[in-house]
C-alpha cells in the first residue's frame, strides 16, 4: 500500500464492517483523469477524498457533473476502511482516499466493537 505521494504506507488495521449508509458514490474508470480511478471505485457517501489538492467528501464530485461519477443507493453492505498511524490519504486505484488515524478510530469506535479487522 502506498500513500497518495507514492510513499510506503504501513496499515495498522484493515477493517470490514457493514455501513449503516445505503448511499454510495461510484467513480468510473478515468472519470477524474487518465491517472485516477484505474477501475470503478464505489465509496460510502461522506468518505473524504483528495481531489485537485482539496479534501472533500466523495459526494462533492456529483455536483461537478463529471461523466462516469454517479450516485447509487441500495441496502447497507460490508465495506472496508484503512487505519494508519496518522491520518493521511491512501492511493486507491489512483484516487487519494482518506484513512483513519489509529487514535481517531479508537476514540470513535473503541478497540473492536465487534468489527472484523486484521493487523498488517
Amino acid at each position: 500500500m502506498k500513500d497518495y505521494l507514492g510513499n510506503p504506507l504501513p496499515v495498522e488495521r484493515s477493517i470490514r464492517f457493514v455501513t449503516p449508509s445505503a448511499k454510495f458514490v461510484c467513480i468510473g474508470e478515468g472519470a477524474l483523469s487518465a491517472n485516477m480511478s484505474a477501475k470503478t471505485i464505489r465509496m460510502v457517501a461522506g468518505h473524504p477524498i483528495l481531489y485537485q489538492g482539496q479534501e472533500m467528501p466523495c459526494e462533492a464530485l456529483l455536483s461537478l457533473k463529471l461523466e462516469g461519477v454517479k450516485e447509487e443507493t441500495g441496502e447497507p453492505e460490508p465495506v472496508y476502511t484503512l487505519v494508519t498511524q496518522q491520518r493521511t490519504f491512501a492511493d486507491v486505484q489512483g484516487l487519494p482516499v482518506a484513512t483513519w488515524s489509529l487514535r481517531d478510530w479508537t476514540r470513535e469506535h473503541g478497540a473492536d466493537e465487534g468489527r472484523l479487522w486484521t493487523s498488517q
